[in-house]
């Protein structure tokens, strides 16, 4: 297929696909405020698991993230 320009893009919609609780619970991943606000909550549950208090299982709580997401933006964010 010939071609002058190649244009890939993203939705510029988020699709929480109806699931309960995603829109208040989940960081998403559109704009650099929106990496910034991850970056923030990912260090702050470093600083977090850091605490003298904290036994070994709510240590590991603490420091489980999980992606939701299997789209290119999901995947390039796991690595």
């Amino acid at each position: 297929v010939d071609y002058d320009r190649l244009i890939f893009s993203v939705g510029a919609q988020t699709n929480t696909f109806g699931i309960p609780g995603v829109r208040e619970y989940c960081n998403f991943l559109k704009d650099v405020a929106d990496a910034r606000r991850i970056r923030t909550a990912i260090i702050n549950c470093f600083e977090r698991a850091g605490l003298p208090h904290l036994t070994d299982e709510q240590r590991r709580a603490t420091l489980t993230f999980a992606v939701v997401g299997a789209g290119p933006t999901g995947v390039e964010f796991s690595a």
